[in-house]
């Protein structure tokens, strides 16, 4: 939440705050009650004249394979779905879609390729990925190929993964 300026006038803000019954405040016996009442009047005039908003803040660091034109399509996207533009809308998100999955793949094949020689890395970007054991994580990581072979049984991927360790270390 913040204050916006955009439309801020100084001269109204002063204007409002002149025309305020500073006065009603002299009212109240009890200090509290004194505080609480000027700050309902002056929060009034701040929130007419400087009203406030929220704002959306994005992650300060976005993931690697996020790209900029990645980016790109995706404001073009959301620009045909606020304009109600269905079909290309959903052409648009199909893109973006597609744009994503070929992004994220060669971001994790490149990370492991270069994490060969260390296993403790390699399971780092595993659980990166959402693999591996931990809260509200699943322990299944479907299906893995080497060779032409898909293996999607636990105990054959783990196989696969000791012999393809066993020969690259």
């Amino acid at each position: 939440m913040y204050r916006s300026f955009k439309k801020f006038n100084e001269e109204d803000f002063k204007y409002d705050l002149m025309c305020i019954p500073w006065d009603s405040i002299k009212v109240f016996d009890d200090i509290d009650d004194a505080i609480e009442t000027w700050y309902s009047l002056f929060n009034e005039v701040l929130d007419k004249n400087v009203p406030l908003k929220q704002h959306r803040v994005k992650r300060q660091n976005q993931p690697n394979w996020l790209t900029p034109e990645i980016i790109d399509v995706m404001k073009v996207r959301d620009r045909l779905k606020y304009l109600g533009d269905e079909a290309q809308y959903k052409s648009a998100r199909n893109i973006v879609t597609n744009l994503i999955k070929v992004s994220k793949k060669k971001h994790y094949e490149k990370l492991i390729d270069n994490s060969k020689q260390n296993p403790t890395n390699v399971w780092k970007i595993f659980k990166e990925f959402g693999c591996g054991k931990g809260k509200n994580k699943s322990t299944n990581i479907f299906t893995i190929k080497t060779n032409d072979k898909s293996f999607d049984n636990s105990k054959d991927i783990a196989n696969e993964f000791n012999h393809f360790f066993h020969f690259c270390c």
